[in-house]
């Protein structure tokens, strides 16, 4: 009888444990932390054509038509998002940077995405996307031409203030720095750009197709058995359009962790039987966005042919991690301190 006391502690302790890793959210305390709500932020993320002076332009794959795109985004600021009252408007302003004329302001189509933060403390951000079919005005003229994206959100959901949840709705603008484009003389035809989550030996176990109008997330789960994610980048240098070797240069991708640095292709290989270059990459879990780029040259003028980017977050997760809150954390330690103060109780009684 002497051990019942000891004996409980440490399997009330081990039952904290065990439900705190296993069951979601689960803990016997509930401390909030006074948070200041952040102010709802919206803000242009990522575009196509991606040069932000004309002295460094973007210089399109065609000589006559190309489709520009544009992502905005707020901040992690949502509980909740109703998806019935949460829609984007905006248009795109097009001026001839060469002559200083005014081409013309158009309407657009947006589309958007909520993209989760966190799954133990669901927060949410709001991305809004949009493209236009822009034909080149000057029929074999390659003009720079100056670009100019606004949006207006209207949002509705909620928010967690440090009351409780609150309901929130209304409308947000934003507007994009210019960016800046050209025609290239001649239509070239670019590649395209494959990503596969590979194990430690390189072995693919999934395969992605990454385009300019592809901006979905992608999440990468690493097997338990790999501290990093294995990932093998593949530039496909020809497709059905024609022959993309020609005036071919380099492809390469940047990472937001590593500023403009370029991580590029140089390892030859074959995808589905054409010609390709691969590079291997290791990463962290993190949250990372990456781009893609092929150069190619034009008799005397370069281009820089952004085929791919990650404009959302991307979140690298690992299989099996468990993610605590502070009240699990709490929970946890507690059921620790109980198998400790159980096992001391026991040895006192012993001696």
């Amino acid at each position: 009888m002497k051990y019942i006391g000891a004996i409980s502690m440490i399997l009330i302790g081990a039952l904290l444990i065990t439900l705190t890793a296993t069951v979601p959210g689960f803990s016997v305390v509930n401390i909030t932390t006074a948070t200041t709500t952040p102010s709802l932020t919206y803000n242009m993320t990522s575009s196509y054509p991606s040069a932000t002076t004309p002295f460094n332009v973007t210089i399109f794959p065609s000589s006559t038509s190309v489709t520009i795109t544009v992502t905005f985004s707020t901040n992690y600021y949502f509980s909740y998002v109703q998806s019935s009252g949460t829609y984007a408007t905006g248009q795109v302003t097009i001026s001839d940077f060469n002559t200083s004329n005014f081409v013309g302001v158009y309407s657009t189509n947006w589309a958007i995405r909520v993209v989760e933060y966190s799954q133990v403390i669901p927060i949410y951000k709001i991305m809004a996307f949009s493209s236009f079919n822009f034909s080149n005005p000057i029929t074999g003229g390659n003009h720079i031409y100056e670009i100019s994206w606004e949006s207006i959100l209207h949002y509705s959901g909620s928010i967690q203030t440090t009351t409780g949840t609150q309901s929130v709705s209304g409308s947000i603008m934003a507007n994009g720095k210019p960016v800046f484009g050209k025609f290239s003389p001649s239509t070239v035809y670019p590649g395209y750009f494959i990503l596969q989550n590979c194990t430690s030996s390189w072995s693919p176990v999934a395969t992605y197709s990454l385009s300019m109008s592809n901006s979905s997330q992608i999440n990468i789960q690493i097997p338990s058995t790999q501290s990093g994610a294995y990932l093998n980048f593949i530039y496909v240098e020809y497709n059905a359009s024609g022959n993309t070797l020609a005036g071919f240069s380099y492809a390469y991708v940047i990472l937001s962790t590593t500023g403009t640095a370029q991580w590029r292709l140089t390892n030859t290989t074959t995808y589905n039987n054409y010609p390709a270059l691969y590079m291997h990459v290791i990463l962290k879990p993190g949250t990372y966005t990456i781009n893609g780029y092929a150069v190619y040259n034009y008799g005397q003028n370069g281009g820089l042919e952004q085929l791919f980017e990650m404009s959302s977050t991307w979140n690298v997760s690992q299989m099996g991690q468990v993610n605590f809150n502070n009240n699990q954390i709490i929970t946890y330690i507690l059921g620790s301190l109980l198998i400790v103060l159980g096992v001391v109780d026991a040895w006192r009684w012993h001696i």
